[in-house]
């Protein structure tokens, strides 16, 4: 109890006054948190060169299972990549092949033989008693690397496809006995599978034009062309093999994802070892609250003027407004900003609208009182700067006289014995409440009524 006030602690004001004191509890803190962290160092620095410092078990526990995580999804990622490539290489395959899109139960074949015949004058420069037939070396020429002798660029420029998928399309068989080798090619349809054999069969006589002369005397005939439609069970098999094989592929990268996703959930957390992170947290959390406590007690006991509606409980003064502070300058001025209009939207305005706010109250408040006495406990330049800048309305007939403390000046208490009411103007956080109690006592000793008070 204060002269009959109980007085009571206001939570908002009190966490305001600190959050604006950020700038002092910060620098505290950091002082205490390079402290306690130059404590450690030294200590460190001191130990002898040949000290080692061993790991926690949970630590080697930790470290254990970590590269055993390691190792497990190197794994998993290394085998995902590895079936990735070779699904994509089998899809690329089945979706460009032309053989796998071929019906197996209705296949075109297009065939012709070749057969081969050694001239009558070769056959008379042979000796008689030769075991082998001569003719076989001829065809073994024609035959060897049959595909990579072909030129596809026909054929490609025919099919619109790669040449390495029409390889598989022309197929080679020979018969020794009987002096032939068969060409066979296929397609989705007969039409193109015959011209392909033609294109083929085309390119193998242009080689016998070049070879006949190296060779010997030899002549080719192309015999039995067919087109047949044939029932192929082995290509049936192939193409559910290859269908299979991507169906396997994408299961198994699925496993392999699914694995991975339950590696990362069971990845192990490092234990909680702070070591020497906790010398510059805890000193930083020391330094915070040493620097709150201390402001705390001088919050409580330095007997100051604290929230804006301190005056208006204990004496029943309407409030006039709030002068903020120039804004300040420096490291993150935005901050106070932020925190004035987080506290009262009001307080977040410029100095000439919370003048523009003060001198419409005074105006209204004033009722009949002409003349007006601004005094309070802060200094005589603050009141001058109040009563400058504070617009009256010039039919309202209102004057403001300026009078330093009541308490101080005895000049004051002849021009608020003069006056018609009294303003008064405080600081809070630096206004003491003893000095404002004086302040009251000797106004109502003057039976002089108090129109409101304004704030810095």
């Amino acid at each position: 109890m204060e002269y009959g006030y109980e007085t009571e602690i206001d939570l908002k004001a009190l966490l305001f006054y600190f959050l604006y004191k950020w700038r002092s509890i910060l620098v505290i803190a950091f002082a205490f948190c390079i402290f306690l962290s130059g404590v450690k160092i030294v200590s460190e620095l001191m130990k002898s060169s040949d000290y080692v410092e061993e790991l926690s078990p949970k630590a080697r526990a930790y470290e254990i299972e970590k590269l055993e995580y390691e190792i497990n999804m190197a794994a998993y990622q290394q085998n995902m990549t590895v079936y990735q490539g070779w699904l994509e290489q089998q899809e690329d395959y089945m979706e460009n092949s032309i053989l796998m899109k071929t019906d197996p139960y209705q296949k075109p074949v297009a065939s012709a033989d070749v057969f081969v015949k050694l001239s009558n004058e070769e056959w008379e420069r042979l000796p008689d008693n030769l075991g082998l037939d001569p003719t076989d070396s001829i065809i073994k020429m024609y035959t060897s690397n049959f595909h990579s002798n072909i030129d596809w660029t026909a054929i490609e420029e025919l099919t619109g496809q790669e040449a390495r998928y029409l390889k598989e399309l022309v197929t080679l068989s020979t018969d020794y006995n009987s002096n032939t080798f068969t060409i066979s090619a296929t397609y989705s349809d007969g039409e193109t599978a015959q011209q392909i054999r033609e294109v083929i069969l085309k390119q193998v006589m242009d080689r016998y034009a070049h070879m006949s002369k190296d060779l010997g005397s030899h002549t080719l005939t192309f015999v039995n062309p067919s087109l047949t439609y044939v029932i192929d069970s082995e290509l049936a098999t192939r193409q559910k093999h290859n269908a299979d094989t991507i169906t396997e592929y994408k299961r198994t990268l699925l496993d392999y994802q699914k694995k991975l996703e339950d590696l990362k959930m069971a990845q192990p957390a490092e234990p909680l070892e702070i070591g020497f992170a906790k010398y510059p947290l805890v000193g930083f959390a020391a330094g915070g609250f040493l620097a709150v406590l201390f402001y705390g007690m001088f919050y409580f006991l330095g007997g100051k003027l604290h929230g804006n509606n301190e005056l208006r409980s204990r004496y029943g003064y309407p409030l006039l407004g709030i002068i903020p502070e120039t804004q300040k300058k420096g490291f993150l001025p935005g901050i106070d900003k932020f925190l004035l209009k987080l506290e009262d939207c009001s307080m977040a305005v410029t100095q000439e609208e919370a003048y523009e706010r003060i001198s419409r109250n005074m105006a209204k408040l004033a009722e009949d009182n002409k003349t007006l006495l601004l005094t309070g406990t802060v200094p005589l330049a603050k009141l001058q700067e109040i009563a400058s800048s504070v617009t009256l309305w010039p039919e309202n007939g209102i004057s403001i006289v300026v009078a330093p403390n009541l308490n101080m000046d005895a000049r004051s208490l002849k021009l608020l014995a003069d006056c018609d009411a009294v303003i008064l103007a405080e600081e809070t956080g630096k206004s003491r409440i003893a000095q404002i109690q004086k302040e009251f006592e000797t106004i109502r000793n003057f039976k002089k009524p108090v129109t409101g008070y304004i704030l810095f």
